[in-house]
């Protein structure tokens, strides 16, 4: 691919770019400072002078450019058409140089992170990686990486739990309408015979008499 500037313009605009106070950094600060966090700025103290530093987590933040630390698989991660020899001396330089200050503070004790710039290029985006974010430097191991396929995901896990939840809803307020609509059984009780009282039982009637009575007229004497 051609470049669509000379040489000169291009080196003008790369000498431009900011090594600190980008704009993915300030927004990242921001969402951190609004969930309450508070942290140090390049410090000098610590190796590879860290974007963000957490002294109570003991956790260094990096947030790193896509284009000039190399994010792999991500979509920014390009190579300029021009000088692109030279150009990739720089970018396995950079990857080097990463590679070693991560080793140098977890030996040193230190939690370390990297945040893309890719994962913060949105709002909604930024807000997901500071809750991100959040929960590793509270509960979180050695090592973070934040991307823009880990935020969407947080979204996808997200929305698969709402989803779960309004299901959930549905399924209790049908069990509930069954509940109320089926048919309330009283305990029967149960009674003895009926007694009718005042009236009286009629007598069994008596069995036949062996005798009869002859119907034949007596004799006289």
């Amino acid at each position: 691919m051609t470049d669509i500037v000379d040489k000169q313009t291009r080196s003008r605009m790369m000498a431009g770019i900011r090594g600190k106070d980008t704009k993915p950094e300030l927004v990242l600060r921001r969402a951190l400072h609004s969930c309450g966090f508070r942290y140090r700025l390049h410090s000098k103290g610590i190796l590879g002078r860290p974007d963000l530093v957490f002294p109570r987590f003991r956790a260094a933040v990096f947030v790193h450019g896509c284009f000039w630390h190399r994010h792999p698989g991500c979509r920014y991660t390009t190579i300029p058409a021009t000088r692109p020899e030279f150009w990739q001396s720089k970018f396995e330089s950079n990857i080097a140089r990463d590679h070693v200050v991560y080793a140098d503070l977890l030996r040193a004790g230190w939690r370390v992170a990297t945040v893309w710039e890719c994962a913060l290029r949105k709002p909604d985006r930024v807000s997901a990686t500071a809750d991100l974010l959040a929960v590793w430097l509270r509960f979180g191991g050695a090592l973070l990486e934040i991307g823009e396929m880990d935020v969407s995901k947080k979204f996808s896990d997200e929305a698969s739990a709402r989803s779960d939840a309004v299901q959930e809803r549905i399924a209790a307020r049908i069990r509930s309408r069954e509940e109320d609509t089926a048919p309330r059984l009283d305990k029967s009780v149960q009674a003895g015979p009926a007694e009718i009282v005042g009236v009286p039982l009629k007598a069994s009637a008596s069995p036949p008499s062996s005798r009869t009575k002859s119907n034949r007229p007596k004799s006289n004497p």
